[in-house]
């Protein structure tokens, strides 16, 4: 399976927009809170961005949770495989994703073993923030600007060259019926 697949969208300006209101008027404080991902209500969120729902809508996909990834600071996220069940994912760039990038990494079976972690949620995912990315081969890396369909069960972390800006905001929608087809070789 490909790490990622880039989607082209003629209203990402208008999600961006909404998916901003959203934030600024139900989660005010997100974009500076220190946790990399964020559980909202995905309810909510769905009622207040037509935009995405109909988007979502033409590719025959029905949202079944949103969250956001909010990094603020220059820091890279480190290596991870996110929980499960969902592998598809699509992202969304909302708020200062230039100059940032997702990287995937192939790593051996029997180090993905014994990195296993419980994140705040209860739910179980895989952590290499000790391990040397330079022993793993890339299989992936993209600039988020605009939306992918991103394999979250490949290890992947997030990277910053000097110019990019925060808070980076990206909105990670998962499915009903999970977009994978687009990641088949």
């Amino acid at each position: 399976m490909r790490p990622y697949h880039v989607l082209e969208c003629d209203t990402l300006a208008n999600i961006q927009e909404s998916t901003l209101n959203f934030i600024d008027t139900h989660y005010p404080k997100l974009k500076n809170e220190d946790a990399l991902w964020h559980k909202v209500d995905t309810t909510e969120y769905v009622r207040s961005c037509e935009p995405l729902v109909a988007w979502t809508r033409k590719l025959g996909l029905r949202i079944r949770e949103v969250s956001f990834t909010v990094v603020t600071g220059p820091k890279d996220v480190a290596l991870h495989i996110d929980e499960k069940p969902v592998m598809a994912k699509i992202n969304v760039p909302i708020l200062n994703t230039q100059n940032s990038y997702n990287q995937w990494f192939e790593i051996p079976h029997s180090i993905i073993a014994e990195n296993q972690k419980t994140n705040r949620f209860g739910e179980q995912y895989y952590q290499f923030e000790d391990k040397d990315i330079s022993d793993f081969k890339m299989v992936g890396e993209v600039e988020l600007i605009k939306p992918i369909v991103f394999n979250s069960g490949i290890a992947h972390n997030i990277v910053f060259n000097d110019q990019a800006k925060f808070p980076r905001v990206v909105l990670s929608c998962m499915f009903y019926n999970e977009p994978i087809g687009y990641l088949e070789n």
